[in-house]
């Protein structure tokens, strides 16, 4: 019975004492953290070097009040709250202005225009999702011409520097996009009714303001909408200009849109900056949780698993390999067209320290250091090359919109067409091929960059 009872006891004590004696081993081996890489030593004196201060002539700090009665003032005072705070529900609570503008929605937009005239309302983005010289859009600018005239102001701000990186500040989006559409609509009104010089002038005015936000901001979420708003103001105008004789229509045609989409517009190293110090504002908050309330919610069974896998992560090790990773990325934004798809469609996991795909001696090894940082990096391999092909269709986008209003499909056949699309210097970026003439629909297409797992979106300008 007594060597029963040892027999117990010592398996007791192996079974309790082995994985206790591991884990021990792993807290050693993981006792010491890394220093800061070069890369991350640069980011963090870049982001250090941020503009901290709150000045009357940032956009941003416009937008961030764009539906207040008093725009500037509103945003302005967000502004500082949220530098101070990093916390925009706080900022909210501090401000001082509550009167705010009530801004349409895109289907209040749409179900105008469908009450009108169905043809003009497809939800594709070849063709305008409103009829701008009908009696119930004129109606509609009317009652919004306040947050228009708002939204004009904004766009003839030349300067945008976000208050703080991770400052969590979620700004509308959607009553800037929105704002943009009510704006272009004005504009598509005066086509015919004033000035050439003053309509140019107002089209060049949302064109550049869109893309000096797109090579000055590091919100990769501020880079995506101005990715689509810059798409929009080409694809509604073009449909807005192409009925014009070709006189008027190109005497129309903004400065900008000859120039081309720059290197620096289509860069996404600022971006990653941010994307970079949104991830160590997070994680510098880490020392801290124990003491917060959502800490307080987990069960006791949670809270002791958080305790026990806190030794094993590593903030700078995880920052170090974060960097690294967007760093790749950041170089592959600005390559040469021609070289962008042969860089892109190689995973930037097998660049940087790939994730083991399966369990084997190697996993075990990668195991050892820093083990949460690195399965909680590759447990969402977030792929940002799809990110970076979207902002760089832009100059895709610009072609193809100029090369459609040079198309006049009431005084040119199919021949003619073709040979305007065969001669042009106006080809697609990636592979300097012609863009895709379909006579038989009368559009012009963009096909883009095509790699496995992911590719350009497929454009269509109606030339009808």
């Amino acid at each position: 019975m007594k060597s029963i009872f040892k027999v117990v006891k010592w398996f007791c004590l192996i079974a309790l004492g082995l994985p206790l004696f591991f884990y021990l081993l792993w807290i050693a081996i993981n006792i010491a953290d890394q220093d800061y890489s070069q890369s991350s030593i640069a980011k963090i004196k870049t982001i250090q070097q941020l503009p901290t201060n709150v000045r009357a002539d940032n956009a941003h700090s416009y937008a961030l009040g764009l539906s207040s009665e008093t725009p500037l003032k509103t945003g302005m005072e967000l502004a500082n709250a949220i530098a101070k705070q990093t916390n925009f529900s706080a900022a909210v609570a501090t401000t001082t202005d509550a009167k705010t503008i009530r801004i349409i929605n895109e289907d209040e937009i749409k179900q105008v225009c469908f009450r009108q005239d169905k043809k003009f309302c497809q939800a594709d983005k070849s063709r305008p999702a409103f009829y701008v010289n009908s009696a119930q859009v004129t109606q509609l600018l009317a009652e919004n011409r306040k947050i228009i005239a708002n939204y004009q102001q904004l766009i003839n701000f030349t300067y945008w520097q976000e208050t703080a990186i991770a400052s969590n500040v979620t700004m509308s989006y959607r009553r800037l996009l929105v704002s943009q559409k009510l704006y272009l609509m004005v504009v598509g009104q005066k086509l015919a009714l004033v000035d050439r010089h003053i309509t140019k002038s107002l089209l060049d005015m949302d064109i550049r303001f869109w893309r000096m936000v797109l090579s000055s901001t590091n919100s990769l979420m501020t880079k995506m909408i101005c990715r689509e708003a810059i798409e929009r103001h080409f694809l509604l105008l073009q449909q807005l200009l192409s009925p014009l004789a070709d006189e008027h229509r190109q005497a129309l045609i903004p400065e900008m849109w000859r120039t081309m989409i720059s290197d620096d517009e289509r860069s996404f190293t600022k971006v990653m900056l941010g994307e970079w110090g949104n991830l160590q504002k997070l994680l510098s908050s880490l020392d801290t949780y124990q003491d917060s309330d959502i800490f307080e919610q987990l069960s006791t069974f949670e809270q002791l698993g958080t305790l026990a896998l806190k030794p094993l992560f590593k903030v700078n090790a995880t920052l170090n390999r974060h960097g690294n990773y967007l760093d790749v990325y950041s170089q592959q934004s600005s390559l040469d067209y021609s070289v962008m798809k042969h860089s892109l469609a190689v995973p930037v996991n097998s660049v940087v320290d790939s994730c083991p795909k399966q369990f084997s001696a190697s996993y075990v090894y990668w195991l050892l250091y820093n083990p949460v940082g690195k399965i909680m990096s590759c447990s969402n391999p977030t792929s940002l090359a799809e990110y970076i092909i979207r902002v760089t269709d832009l100059e895709a986008v610009r072609r193809l919109t100029l090369l459609s209003l040079e198309l006049d499909i009431e005084h040119h056949n199919a021949q003619q067409q073709q040979h305007i699309v065969n001669e042009t210097e106006l080809r697609d970026p990636y592979t300097e091929q012609v863009f895709v003439l379909d006579r038989i629909n009368q559009t012009i297409g963009f096909i883009g960059f095509q790699t496995p797992g992911f590719s350009s979106d497929r454009i269509e300008i109606s030339l009808q």
